[in-house]
């Protein structure tokens, strides 16, 4: 009796290591995936942000993706920055910050982030129909 006790406990315990992991994968693709539709800064891109933000280092970029996809993905769908022209993306951003417990450094690093990234494509957005 007592070895099928033990048995029966370290299939359980067997079990809920698979699950466990089963959930980290999950949790681990779901990341990847949400980051994977967000585009990763390009030397064109950096070179665009130095123009309005002369004062910025060149892992700024980047390090405002990573936040982007880690900090606000964590609550939500992420938008594609291209989503919205780049003068919306402040207030937007603005608006979630003190929710998502960001400080002034990552709110500004998120923003230019984003900004750049929709300005990619503001001549596609804002062409008129034929």
């Amino acid at each position: 009796m007592l070895s099928r006790t033990k048995e029966n406990s370290r299939r359980q315990r067997g079990a809920s290591a698979w699950v466990a992991l089963a959930t980290g994968f999950v949790a681990i693709s779901f990341l990847v995936a949400c980051g994977a539709s967000v585009p990763e800064p390009t030397k064109t891109d950096l070179a665009r942000a130095y123009v309005q933000w002369p004062d910025m280092a060149p892992r700024d970029l980047a390090t405002g993706r990573s936040l982007y996809v880690g900090r606000c993905g964590s609550c939500h769908r992420l938008e594609r920055p291209s989503s919205c022209a780049p003068e919306v993306w402040p207030r937007k951003i603005d608006a979630m910050s003190k929710r998502a417990g960001l400080t002034q450094a990552e709110q500004e690093l998120i923003t230019r982030y984003v900004m750049t990234i929709a300005d990619r494509t503001a001549p596609d957005r804002d062409e008129a129909p034929p």
